[in-house]
């Protein structure tokens, strides 16, 4: 950012202390790899981001995961996609990955969930200034 500008990121944050095992397996497995909160905050002030406020706790609680449509509520992770997406989705998977891919696909919706669930991880909103 240039100075005075304004700087805002919404990123995967790890709420417990977690083996470096696990968090290595969850950064393979999805992608992305979470840091932990004060992590977060060192590498904005590492990069001269200052006035930094965060909103954490409401973007962590577990139903911010799954209630990301806007063209409806969702009540239950389970329908983040309506059955025509899920069946289509599966389809895709299956054609490019087979049954294979189908399962690991299933498990690690499973294992993310969990994680959010049992409150490993959370998403932190950063904002501050250049």
């Amino acid at each position: 950012a240039k100075p005075n500008g304004k700087i805002l990121i919404h990123e995967s944050t790890w709420r417990k202390k977690l083996p470096m095992e696990e968090r290595e397996e969850f950064a393979e497995r999805y992608g992305t790899t979470p840091l932990e909160f004060n992590e977060w905050l060192d590498m904005l002030k590492k990069a001269g981001a200052r006035n930094i406020t965060y909103e954490f706790d409401e973007w962590s609680k577990p139903e911010m995961f799954w209630k990301i449509r806007e063209d409806r509520d969702v009540k239950h992770r389970f329908f983040t996609m309506s059955i025509a997406e899920r069946i289509k989705t599966v389809a895709r998977i299956c054609q490019e990955y087979g049954l294979k891919g189908v399962l690991k696909a299933m498990q690690n919706e499973r294992i993310l969930f969990k994680a959010v669930l049992s409150g490993k991880i959370g998403y932190c909103l950063f904002k501050g200034e250049k």
